[in-house]
């Protein structure tokens, strides 16, 4: 009779035992996905500042170009109306 005490005690013991490891590893799985969840955001506002600041240049090349024919135009038809 008293080795099943001592067995039971053991089997408590190592329950006891495996709930805390549970737990701890819950605790550390709730960390990571914590931490993965600030390197998604960041990830996601680094990628949306790099399209931002490409639209950016973009959209400046675009004004520049049609700036520079506009003015090509406006020389040209300038140099028309001298030649007049």
């Amino acid at each position: 009779m008293h080795k099943n005490e001592e067995e039971e005690t053991t089997i408590s013991t190592k329950i006891t035992q495996m709930d805390e490891t549970v737990k701890r590893l819950e605790e550390e799985t709730i960390k990571i996905e914590n931490e993965s969840k600030i390197v998604e955001k960041s990830t996601t506002s680094e990628s949306a500042k790099k399209v931002t600041e490409t639209i950016k240049n973009i959209k400046h090349i675009k004004e520049e170009k049609t700036k520079n024919a506009l003015k090509d135009k406006i020389s040209m038809l300038m140099s028309l109306l001298e030649n007049k």
